[in-house]
């Protein structure tokens, strides 16, 4: 009896150990999309480009009423009436980002996509956090990793 109950306490603190040792950093793999960010536009929440799209690649400055004359790749979500409502957070992982921003960056200085680096962009139906693996170098495109949410937290 001792020898059951012995291995049944050690069992209950295995399976406990085990569920504790989750690292709460890690974000679900089976979440993490892959696309390329076109000119034409994308919708994060369809996983697909054109149609109702949430924004676009472009290849100039958004805001060239500024006179800034800047070059690179942008995302643009202000096609539709939206503000380019995005919060760049640099080279981090995705999965360091749980919540959805609840401030944006400066409306009419957005900055370029860069490799490495993670964004987070709001869509028609929710908010998109995405990290660039590689740039268009002939057209306006970006290959990303990316993650939708339409709720608070990714």
């Amino acid at each position: 009896m001792r020898t059951i109950y012995g291995l049944l306490v050690f069992v209950f603190l295995a399976g406990f150990t085990i569920a504790c040792d989750k690292d709460d950093d890690e974000i679900d793999e089976s979440s993490v999309k892959t696309a390329t960010l076109p000119h034409m536009g994308f919708d994060f929440s369809e996983g697909k480009e054109g149609g109702d799209v949430d924004g676009e690649v472009i290849g100039w400055y958004p805001a060239s009423t500024n006179g800034l004359n800047m070059s690179g790749l942008y995302w643009r979500n202000n096609m539709y009436g939206l503000h380019n409502e995005q919060k760049h957070y640099g080279q981090i992982d995705l999965g360091d980002i749980k919540d959805v921003p609840t401030t944006w960056d400066n409306d009419t200085l957005i900055y370029p996509l860069l490799v490495g680096h993670v964004y987070a962009v709001k869509c028609r139906d929710g908010v998109a956090l995405f990290k660039i693996t590689s740039l268009g170098t002939t057209v306006m495109e970006a290959d990303a990793e990316y993650i939708f949410t339409s709720g608070s937290s990714f």
